[in-house]
């Protein structure tokens, strides 16, 4: 009946019946509110009572310092006293001992007589103390650093100021607590005196200037209050009272701050922090027993489908979430699991084509193509190896380039193969894909010995074409025939298909990139040719210069910089006549001049072309020396472009070594000889040393009679 009951309320579900559990926990906030409302109240009074007792205290500190002033004061009317009858030291240092740290007598005409100990000299005095001393009464002072000395005097005889006055120099310790600072101060607590000008009189505190700070910033212009300060390491509360000193002694009011630790300020609450969480635990713990199995089983649920759901925005889909909670969570356990397996494999599938596609139609390398389709490839295909075969570009009769990878066992390998007539046909007979169940054949690009000891012997073989040509082939390899179906072989296809693009747009800049350095040759070639004496100059000094930027292991892309700009390098000679570039003799004043012109009209000539602006300053300062001396700018040292310092070296020497029409070519050793003693003048240091070992290297060559950088070219 209960059950019936049940099922006709809002508690008919297992889970429902479980949260309801759970609210009823909710009873703990209540009453944890209330323990944190009397928290704040009880420390609240404690604080509060605390720093009435520092006002109270410092109030006390007030008047007692009021009262050891005013028995100082009598004391010295009775020196004064003492004084018009004759000097008794003795007595005064009875009387005195513990209240002064010094007395003397101060005459007109500027004796000093030391009546009992000396002491720091007093303050001169004002006209508005001079009028108080002789009108009897006391002046005070306070002065001096970096502990400032408090000086009382009183005028011998009013009537006559001649007679001097009675400085005594007080005791600080006596004025704040009789002299016993412990016995004084209450317990736990510090206290500091400050003079009107906030500077501290004493103080019980390393460091006052924490007190102080606080002080200047928490005080109203009150005779008494409180206020918070801090250190590096705790917090303090702290109360205050003006000392008034005006009207007695023409003072201005001393401050006096009595301070104490916020955390001995509550100390009594640490009991109560004990005490009372123990009671609140004692109050729910039957009802913690009661609910904690079924908090559990609520919980754990929730907290486990809420890691699955962070794992699957991790993209990590084979982990799946257990729940054995027998209701309605195990249910959406197992559907959660079932949608992040298909989500997974979904996912993967997805991923491992977009990362293809983007790997095989963006890339222009070749090798990067075939390493992305093997290692991806069984993302979307579960294949357990991959084979990639491309046709070389040298020729019908080259070998065909093989690389498989055996995906079980990671294993990569590489050959050259040959395929044969009837491979061939079987390819150009099935564009679209050849299917292979049982032995392979005589197929060459399938007897792998890892794929045969692995047992492979169904294959899918997609054929790939560029321009309507054979140009390579995909093949995956099955140890099980039945794990690939239809599907797979339009996605195989597909893969085959981005392939040959990929594979055109790498031929395609490849041929590009030979254009483009077939052009940069012969315009090099068309430059040297304007004059018989420099042909194959650019390319010389190219081939030195890169020589030098693979020795110091210059990067790719500078090579690729230094390799155009050398080629480039005297382009602008094209605007020089060809009287001057041949001409047999020296040049005179206005042929130099127009030489000196080639750099600047080679820059010219480059700068419309935007994909050769890095090589223009290389064009334009070539001819710069390393000690300023060169043209067209005039530049020194490092102000020269890098690869501008680097072409220098190579252009002068093969200049040297080269003929010439007004002299012929002087030998390399003798040229090597010239750079060298040229290094910090013509040419930058580091550069030379690179230079002399590269040529060190091609001088063993040339003496081994081998191919080397430094023969010029023959001479019409």
């Amino acid at each position: 009946m209960a059950v019936n009951f049940l099922e006709r309320t809002f508690l008919r579900t297992r889970v429902a019946r479980r949260i309801f559990g759970l609210f009823f926990v909710c009873a703990l906030l209540p009453i944890s509110v209330g323990a944190v409302l009397s928290y704040v109240h009880v420390s609240g009074q404690l604080n509060d009572q605390a720093r009435e007792r520092l006002k109270q205290a410092s109030g006390a500190t007030g008047m007692a310092i009021h009262e050891r002033l005013s028995f100082i004061d009598g004391e010295l009317s009775n020196v004064v006293a003492i004084l018009a009858n004759g000097v008794r030291t003795a007595e005064w240092e009875a009387t005195l001992g513990r209240s002064l740290v010094g007395l003397a007598l101060f005459q007109d005409d500027g004796r000093r007589v030391v009546l009992f100990n000396d002491m720091r000299d007093p303050p001169t005095l004002t006209e508005e103390d001079s009028a108080r001393l002789a009108s009897g009464a006391s002046v005070m002072s306070v002065h001096g650093a970096p502990r400032p000395a408090i000086h009382m005097g009183k005028a011998v005889d009013p009537t006559d100021a001649s007679r001097g006055v009675l400085w005594a120099e007080l005791d600080a310790q006596y004025l704040w607590s009789g002299g016993d600072v412990e016995a004084a101060t209450p317990t736990d607590t510090h206290v500091c005196i400050f003079d009107p000008s906030y500077v501290p009189l004493d103080c019980m505190l390393p460091n006052p200037s924490y007190v102080l700070d606080g002080l200047v910033a928490g005080v109203t212009p009150l005779h008494s209050g409180d206020f918070e300060w801090r250190d590096d390491n705790e917090e303090y509360v702290a109360g205050y009272r003006s000392v008034f000193l005006e009207s007695l002694y023409a003072a201005e009011s001393w401050m006096v701050v009595f301070t104490a630790s916020k955390a001995t300020v509550l100390a009594p609450m640490a009991n109560f922090r004990r005490t009372f969480p123990l009671a609140i635990l004692l109050m729910f713990w039957v009802v913690f027993l009661l609910s904690n199995v079924q908090i559990r089983r609520s919980m754990d649920p929730l907290i486990k489908l809420q890691e699955g759901t962070r794992r699957i925005a991790r993209k990590e889909f084979d982990t799946p979430v257990a729940v054995k909670s027998g209701d309605e969570f195990e249910d959406l356990a197992a559907s959660f699991n079932n949608m992040s397996r298909r989500l997974g494999r979904q996912f993967n599938a997805l991923t491992a084509i977009n990362e293809i596609d983007r790997a095989v139609l963006s890339a222009l390398d070749t090798e990067k193509i075939i390493d992305t389709v093997l290692l991806r490839t069984r993302d979307v295909l579960a294949c357990d190896g991959v084979v990639v075969s491309l046709a070389s570009t040298e020729g019908a009769d080259a070998p065909w380039k093989l690389v498989a990878l055996d995906t079980a066992q990671n294993e990569k390998m590489a050959q050259d193969i040959r395929l044969s007539a009837e491979e061939i046909r079987e390819l150009l007979d099935h564009p679209e894909h050849v299917t292979i169940d049982g032995d392979q054949g005589a197929r060459g690009y399938l007897d792998l010995k890892p794929f045969t000891a692995r047992g492979m012997n169904s294959f899918l073989v997609l054929p790939i074409f560029l321009k309507r040509e054979l140009s390579g082939l995909i093949a995956l390899g099955y140890v099980d025939a039945s794990t690939y179906g239809e599907d797979d072989v339009v996605q195989a296809r597909q893969l085959a298909d981005q392939v040959a693009v990929a594979l055109s747009n790498s031929r395609l800049v490849e041929e590009l990139d030979e254009l483009n350095w077939g052009a940069l040759t012969a315009l090099a070639r068309t430059i040297d040719a304007k004059s018989r004496w420099t042909a194959g100059h650019s390319e010389r000094v190219t081939n030195l210069a890169l020589a030098i930027g693979r020795e110091i292991r210059l990067s790719a892309e500078d090579m690729d910089i230094l390799h155009r700009g050398g080629l480039l390098h005297d382009i602008g000679k094209i605007g020089i006549p060809a009287r001057v570039l041949d001409k047999p003799g020296q040049l005179d004043e206005e042929e130099r001049d127009m030489m000196r012109q080639h750099p600047e009209i080679g820059a010219r000539i480059l700068a419309p072309i935007k994909a050769y602006a890095d090589v223009i300053p290389l064009v334009l300062y070539h001819h710069e020396r390393f000690d300023g001396t060169g043209y067209p700018a005039g530049l020194k040292g490092e102000n020269i472009p890098f690869f501008a310092r680097l072409l220098t070296v190579p252009d002068v020497f093969d200049a040297i070594h080269s003929d010439r029409p007004y002299r012929p070519g002087w030998p390399a050793a003798k040229a090597v000889d010239v750079i060298t003693k040229a290094s910090g003048l013509h040419f930058d240091p580091d550069l030379v040393e690179a230079f002399e070992r590269v040529m060190a290297t091609q001088l063993e060559k040339e003496s081994r009679d081998e191919p080397v950088l430094v023969t010029p070219a023959a001479k019409a």
